[in-house]
């Protein structure tokens, strides 16, 4: 940020400078959740998702490049943090694959610390998934009160609390 003067890049990098950490560190992480989108998405709808996830420490990911075009991909990123009130987007279609996500916005509830992906492909990981225009809170507040183990409610019901913080 002190040498681009760009607080945008600060954010996107530091958003997806989570998600890695998130994988390769040594210790037990936090699971995280995602919320997965396109920029097919209207704006408002992906600055919507965005601000949210960023105030409880969600993170928002998109699967590739703009037009396959990363400088193109950025401008759209930099437009959406100008509007918007923070809050950064990681690139990562390995997400998308992972959780078997077609269809955007998604939100993804990992049950277990994400392991990076190797030269064989990305470790699936137990998760709760759900597809549909929807925010963040409805997702968690729907995975705990209908969630299929008192793990899932519990991790739902943690990140809910974030909301009060």
């Amino acid at each position: 940020e002190q040498v681009r003067g760009d607080s945008f890049l600060s954010q996107a990098l530091a958003a997806g400078q989570q998600v890695m950490d998130n994988m390769e560190s040594g210790h037990q992480q936090e699971i995280v959740p995602f919320v997965l989108v396109s920029f097919s998405m209207p704006n408002s709808q992906i600055k919507s998702l965005i601000e949210e996830a960023h105030g409880i420490g969600a993170s928002v990911v998109i699967r590739g490049l703009v037009e396959n075009d990363f400088p193109a991909t950025v401008a759209a990123m930099q437009k959406l943090a100008e509007e918007g009130k923070g809050g950064g987007m990681a690139i990562d279609p390995t997400l998308f694959a992972r959780f078997g996500i077609d269809a955007v916005p998604a939100f993804v509830l990992p049950l277990e610390p994400l392991e990076p992906c190797d030269n064989l492909g990305c470790p699936q990981a137990e998760a709760v998934v759900a597809k549909g225009s929807a925010t963040l809170r409805y997702f968690l507040e729907l995975a705990e009160r209908t969630g299929s183990t008192d793990e899932v409610k519990s991790l739902a019901s943690s990140w809910l609390a974030k909301y009060q913080e």
